[in-house]
């Protein structure tokens, strides 16, 4: 096994726990007390004129 062969493992390694590391997200709990609804927000571009620097300036969290 080459030096190059054992880096590109490592690296597939290190992007494999990287991703498991990302994927470890909270839990949304869906119930008739708590609607799917009140879990997410969308923006609608009804024109289907947004660019994605449009998308991307818009306010967090409104």
């Amino acid at each position: 096994m080459n030096l190059l062969h054992t880096c590109r493992i490592l690296l597939l390694l290190l992007l494999l726990c990287s991703q498991a590391a990302f994927a470890r997200s909270a839990t949304v709990v869906i119930g008739a007390d708590q609607p799917i609804a009140s879990q997410f927000q969308y923006w609608e571009d009804s024109d289907g004129l947004a660019s994605l620097q449009d998308v991307l300036s818009l306010p967090a969290g409104g």
